[in-house]
């Protein structure tokens, strides 16, 4: 009698780890030093024969440096759900920021400056962005 073994195809997690370490060139051993885990472990993720738990995805992720929505992302892979919210900019919590953008917006004027990222539903333009993108009315801001 033969046993025989298949190949599995590795999860969503085991997929996105390895190409995460592969996109910041980062060695399976400097990860587990950095996670404060085994290289092996790491191995085992990577190919799919173990399940990592919360933490360890946390910590991996924060090895890697990803970003909170791709912390979220990897969370996700692994099958647990997002540590870190999302909001708006809209957000009423997310005033100040607005606030700050603004600011920084108005700094630039009279030069057309814009907002945008993934978490920007749309983009902010400045008052002169907006008077050079459509024809010129008397209440826009000439250059100095």
């Amino acid at each position: 009698m033969t046993i025989g073994t298949h190949a599995t195809e590795p999860s969503a997690f085991a997929r996105e780890l390895l190409r995460w370490r592969t996109a910041r060139r980062v060695s399976q051993l400097e990860l587990a030093s950095r996670a404060g885990t085994t290289q092996r472990y790491v191995s085992f993720m990577e190919r799919g024969r173990s399940l990592p738990g919360r933490e360890i995805v946390i910590r991996l992720a924060e090895s890697l440096e990803l970003t909170l929505r791709e912390r979220n992302a990897l969370l996700l892979a692994a099958g647990y759900a997002p540590a870190f919210t999302e909001s708006s900019l809209d957000a009423v919590a997310l005033k100040p920021v607005r606030e700050a953008l603004d600011g920084i917006l108005e700094g630039h004027l009279p030069y057309p400056a814009v907002v945008a990222g993934p978490g920007v539903n749309s983009s902010r333009p400045t008052r002169r962005s907006t008077c050079s993108r459509r024809a010129r009315r008397p209440n826009c801001s000439r250059p100095r």
